[in-house]
């Protein structure tokens, strides 16, 4: 169950540990689906990822939005979009039929002059089984209520 949090929290409760999203599967047909989706606009059919074959980390970025959304939720803004990958380092690769999880951590965050909330999170990601992330980054992201 997904934290839910005031936009309020991230100005204030700076650093702050968000937690661990839920194991997502990394079946062949997600990161085949995932893998297309990451080459948006691009022609032609995308790669598909064979059981021996490591995914494409494209694949597994498009995963972020659901995995923070397994982490938490705001319960005053409407609107949430990712702005950003600010920093993005793969330390190891991830095989088809991996179950991956996020752990995040916000860094900072402080209102704009439009009344959004401007966040950067931490996040590592793991691989289940490993005692190692094979994935660590930081991200920008806004949230807050359209107008009207």
């Amino acid at each position: 169950m997904p934290l839910t949090l005031a936009m309020s929290e991230f100005v204030t409760a700076t650093p702050k540990d968000l937690g661990t999203s839920d194991w997502i599967p990394l079946t062949p047909e997600r990161a085949r689906l995932l893998e297309a989706l990451s080459r948006l606009p691009a022609a032609g059919p995308a790669p598909i990822a064979e059981a021996h074959e490591e995914v494409d980390p494209l694949a597994v970025l498009a995963m972020l939005p659901a995995m923070l959304a397994s982490i938490f939720q705001f319960g005053d803004a409407s609107a949430h979009r990712l702005v950003a990958l600010e920093q993005c380092n793969f330390l190891s690769s991830v095989a088809p039929n991996t179950e991956i999880a996020m752990t995040a951590r916000i860094l900072e965050g402080q209102y704009n002059a439009e009344g959004h909330l401007v966040y950067r999170l931490g996040f590592f990601a793991n691989a289940k089984g490993e005692s190692r992330p094979f994935l660590i980054g930081e991200l920008a992201a806004m949230a807050g209520n359209p107008p009207g």
